[in-house]
């Protein structure tokens, strides 16, 4: 778990299930990245894999994140909001 009650970084989620996106840990040029692809707090986003990458489903697109990446992101569960 990282910070606040229930929320946990992307790259320890669950596969199956649906997150939502409470913060981002990055530098300004990491935070550009993630925000061009679609990763900025309050959106929803589907794990469909964890294993050697973290694979997800964000806006009907599937993105691949290698754990370094995805461990900055922190979500929380969808259905504790």
């Amino acid at each position: 778990m990282t910070g606040g009650r229930g929320n946990l970084k992307l790259s320890d989620a669950k596969e199956g299930r649906v997150y939502k996106i409470v913060r981002v840990e990055a530098t300004n040029n990491e935070f550009a990245r993630f925000s061009s692809l679609g990763l900025v707090p309050g959106r929803e986003v589907v794990i469909h894999g964890n294993g050697t990458v973290v694979m997800i489903e964000v806006d009907n697109s599937i993105l691949v994140l290698d754990h370094q990446s995805a461990s900055k992101i922190i979500v929380s569960d969808h259905h504790e909001n």
